[in-house]
């Protein structure tokens, strides 16, 4: 067995780039984080078409929070371009069917992240760093050791498709904890900090395994790191998910969700 192909346990991979001034790292967000690289696939057999149309949001209109320059990057092609050209010839799936990469310019700014270190923020003018649940309507409460609040369980309303709360027959709420999310580190940016402090040199692009088609299919591509998801508890009859301790809890702890101060009344 060719030894590149072991399987190797880590939680951040550095792979050797073709473009001057990137670097590349793989992660995970999925289990405890651990990459156990697996099967081999070419740079050159990714598809990108099923993420562009995607991508679009992230490159029309002005500055956001997660959003791509224009002055970098013209529309989605050019980003699906930047990446294919600095990546190498070969790459490999984790144990989970997915390469998860964030590509690095040492080149400066490529666009704007909502998500950012507090490291990275909190000596930035402008930046007011604080603590609170990231939704509004929820209940205030506490679970395992963790302030937060509790969110009613919801349903997709068949007829509008938005989420709404589930219902007993009686019209009283069914499972007004079905959900519970600890507060989150909110950095509160003044209108002018906004593109200093949302500013990244970082491209994270998602790659899934297609094996109906045999090839690699781009799932999405955005600025900035590649967070994990929100650590919450969910207890509904159906689902039952507690990460409210796990690797996604960790790195929530360093860093915040970036919020745009609201004007003065």
């Amino acid at each position: 067995m060719d030894e590149t192909l072991i399987p190797q346990n880590n939680h951040r991979l550095e792979i050797a780039g073709v473009a001057d001034g990137v670097q590349i790292e793989q992660t995970s967000t999925r289990g405890d984080g651990t990459i156990e690289l697996g099967e081999e696939f070419a740079r050159d057999s990714i598809d990108f078409s099923a993420a562009l149309d995607h991508v679009r949001i992230h490159t029309d209109g002005p500055v956001a929070g997660s959003q791509f320059s224009g002055d970098v990057f013209p529309g989605p092609e050019a980003i699906a371009a930047k990446i294919q050209s600095s990546l190498p010839e070969t790459l490999r799936y984790d144990q989970h069917g997915r390469a998860e990469l964030t590509l690095s310019s040492k080149e400066g700014i490529v666009g704007y992240s909502g998500i950012k270190s507090v490291n990275e923020l909190e000596d930035i003018p402008g930046v007011h760093l604080t603590r609170g649940v990231r939704m509004p309507d929820g209940i205030p409460g506490e679970e395992a050791g963790k302030a937060g609040a509790w969110y009613p369980e919801l349903v997709r309303d068949p007829v509008s498709h938005k989420f709404k709360p589930a219902t007993n027959p009686d019209g009283s709420i069914k499972n007004p904890h079905g959900k519970f999310e600890p507060e989150a580190n909110i950095a509160i940016v003044d209108p002018d900090a906004m593109g200093v402090a949302t500013a990244t040199n970082r491209i994270t692009v998602i790659i899934q395994e297609d094996r109906e088609h045999a090839h690699p299919t781009v799932l999405t591509i955005f600025p900035g790191d590649n967070a994990p998801a929100f650590p919450a508890k969910i207890q509904t009859d159906t689902f039952h998910m507690d990460t409210l301790q796990g690797p996604e809890a960790a790195y929530w702890d360093t860093h915040a969700f970036i919020r745009p101060a609201q004007p003065a009344e």
